[in-house]
């Protein structure tokens, strides 16, 4: 994965974080969960989610459910699923920083052994003090600096099934090599990509 992302985008990635689906539901947990405002109940058995629509706080074992849906949201598509998996990040960066694990010790221990016990990383991240470091640094970001976007495409003309990188994509890959702001700085995803989360 690793080597296709550094030979589709040009640019070196120097470590990684590898999150498996049962660390996923770990991490939530470790977070006390995550408070979502759905507009709508969502239904897809095939995903084993069943959310009624409103305030609630899901659990680990929802959390992911809601991630990995795609017959409930947009328009079925992989794609689709991308937007609503980035809202479930923007709530979970929301509930990290509203339940400061990095700085509460108690919390900290709690959400640390479950990220590491949770994920694959290069050795230089496997260790715990450099993932609490990591993750001290983390909390000092503004929220208005964390953006999590899509690559831009635009169908493959030889194949209706996928996608291939837009010219657009270019620009965005050289501004992360660059260690700059990608233009069209990507929002928070907006209710046609996924359920909105509770700010």
């Amino acid at each position: 994965m690793v080597t296709a992302v550094e030979a589709l985008s040009g640019v070196s990635l120097d470590h990684f974080l590898e999150l498996r689906f049962d660390g996923f539901a770990r991490i939530v947990d470790s977070l006390d969960g995550l408070p979502v405002d759905l507009p709508e109940p969502l239904l897809d058995p095939k995903a084993d989610l069943d959310l009624p629509g409103g305030a609630q706080v899901l659990d680990g074992d929802q959390a992911l459910a809601w991630s990995r849906t795609r017959y409930s949201i947009g328009d079925g598509s992989d794609i689709a699923r991308m937007g609503n998996q980035q809202t479930v990040m923007y709530t979970i960066v929301d509930r990290v920083k509203d339940r400061e694990p990095a700085t509460h010790p108690r919390r900290a221990h709690s959400f640390l052994d479950a990220v590491t016990s949770s994920v694959r990383t290069d050795a230089e991240l496997a260790r715990v003090p450099t993932m609490a470091r990591l993750g001290a640094g983390l909390a000092r970001v503004p929220q208005e600096n964390i953006s999590i976007g899509t690559m831009p495409w635009v169908p493959d003309l030889h194949d209706p099934n996928r996608v291939v990188p837009a010219a657009e994509a270019e620009e965005v890959f050289h501004a992360l090599s660059m260690d700059v702001p990608a233009p069209g700085r990507a929002e928070p995803p907006s209710g046609d990509a996924g359920p909105a989360a509770e700010h």
